[in-house]
């Protein structure tokens, strides 16, 4: 949160347009809702990078989110998929999702999200609990190298390079 509000005070500051959308890593195991919910106070889109977490190239000693047993236990109950299930409590949360796919299967899964079903409260607070601040890129949500990563450096990069 604290390189977002430096972001937009030094777009206010110096004239420049502040940024349309933030992508930040988003999932169970990284519930961060401290920028989602000033994305959402200052109007801007919240997108989720990560929205599976990290099978098979996680760096932690943390297990994927699809083979989780809360997430396993939900979308057996549902008829849904982990993935699904994932996706779903994003979006449920408010975030934008940009899920890719080769797979014709997995894509028409991915356009099932917008069926006619939600998770219900208890569904989202069981897998709000699951957060442990595990970043899939390796270190922790509060570690500069991490937050670096994430799009607000690339932004500033790009629309204002004299500040690096």
């Amino acid at each position: 949160k604290r390189l977002l509000v430096e972001l937009l005070e030094h777009c206010d500051r110096v004239g420049i347009q502040r940024p349309v959308v933030v992508q930040n890593e988003f999932h169970p195991f990284l519930v961060n809702r401290d920028v989602l919910d000033l994305c959402n106070a200052e109007g801007i889109a919240f997108q989720a990078h990560s929205s599976l977490g990290g099978p098979g190239n996680s760096t932690s000693n943390y297990s994927d989110l699809l083979s989780n047993q809360v997430i396993m236990d939900i979308a057996k109950r549902l008829g849904r998929t982990p993935a699904q299930v994932l996706f779903r409590w994003s979006i449920q949360r408010g975030c934008c999702l940009v899920p890719k796919s080769k797979s014709e299967d997995r894509i028409v899964e991915n356009i099932l999200l917008f069926d006619d079903w939600e998770l219900k409260l208890e569904d989202m607070e069981k897998m709000d609990h699951l957060n442990m601040h595990v970043v899939w890129a390796g270190g922790s949500e509060n570690d500069d190298s991490v937050l670096q990563r994430n799009c607000i450096y690339s932004w500033l990069r790009e629309f204002d390079p004299d500040h690096y």
